[in-house]
């Protein structure tokens, strides 16, 4: 059975969406933050790839995924005001 990743990060959670990692859904912590869910599959790879400048991934899918899960964390803001 694979393992889960909490990715607290909405960039890196947007590129790891782009380049088709398996996501899973999403956490609220305590204190109202959000963590992103996917699957572990060769995760920390591609996190070094994000963070050292030589990941490859489509723009526009990137743009999708963060506006994506901004909507997600707003949702989430409106659940916990409402």
């Amino acid at each position: 059975m694979k393992e889960n990743r909490k990715i607290k990060d909405i960039f890196i959670a947007s590129f790891l969406k782009t380049i088709g990692k398996n996501y899973i859904g999403t956490e609220k912590e305590l204190d109202g933050k959000i963590n992103f869910i996917f699957e572990d599959d060769k995760i920390d790879e591609a996190i070094d790839e994000y963070v050292n400048g030589c990941a490859i991934g489509n723009i526009p899918d990137f743009v999708q995924a963060y506006r994506s899960f901004k909507s997600v964390i707003y949702q989430n803001k409106e659940r916990k005001n409402g």
